[in-house]
């Protein structure tokens, strides 16, 4: 067997391993907006028990959208993002957000909020600009992950450090996704969503790598043998 054939046996079996391995983990969930709103809806962040409401599609940009219609208004997913998706524990969320206005201290407002019961769990990524950011929070403790455990009068949350154990249990049950679309506290502004994605962990390149090397080596080893 020469070289180039153990190399691309090699090879072979790398790609096979990482097939086998992305198969097993969860499949990715995600909101395109390519035709319609995918059923988000439109919530109140500070009554989530209130009625929601549609939000509204953008045919020309392909994108969702929402002005400020509540005290706290919010993207909330639809019902393919939630349940037991305990599974993409140190995955991510990631999506695109802008937003027309905004308070010069707008970043003290958690970007993205996730729901079991009454737990609360709000990361922090910083506000959005006039066009499109792109945020992806990592599903893992940090200190952008902070649990809500009540309001000020002012409406901000109080917050405690967030665990892994708080994100695993919150995301086993997840009741809501909640991304925040008022970003300015006086004034009617207006916030659109785009390419919302959930994914699993995804391996490093540099780990496919090594095992391709080690594949390689092991296949070299054989042939001498």
């Amino acid at each position: 067997m020469t070289f180039s054939q153990v190399f691309k046996t090699a090879t072979a079996a790398a790609l096979l391993i990482a097939a086998t391995v992305a198969q097993a983990g969860p499949a990715p969930v995600a909101s395109r907006f390519d035709a319609d709103t995918e059923n988000w809806r439109i919530a109140n962040l500070l009554n989530l028990t209130a009625p929601s409401q549609t939000a509204s599609f953008e045919a020309g940009t392909q994108r969702i959208s929402t002005n400020d219609v509540f005290s706290w208004t919010v993207f909330a997913a639809p019902a393919k993002f939630l349940g037991n998706q305990s599974a993409f524990l140190g995955g991510s969320l990631s999506f695109d957000l802008s937003d027309s206005l905004k308070d010069t201290t707008a970043d003290i407002f958690p970007t993205l909020v996730l729901q079991s019961g009454a737990n609360l769990l709000a990361w922090f990524g910083g506000s959005p600009g006039t066009t499109l950011t792109s945020y992806s929070a990592v599903l893992t403790a940090s200190p952008a992950w902070q649990k809500i455990i009540g309001y000020e009068i002012t409406g901000l949350p109080i917050l405690a450090a967030a665990s892994n154990a708080d994100l695993s249990n919150v995301l086993g049950a997840l009741q809501g996704i909640y991304i925040n679309a008022d970003w300015k506290t006086a004034g009617n502004d207006h916030a659109e969503l785009d390419n919302v994605n959930l994914v699993g962990v995804v391996p490093e390149p540099s780990t496919w790598l090594m095992l391709l090397a080690g594949l390689t080596a092991v296949a070299i080893a054989r042939r001498k043998r």
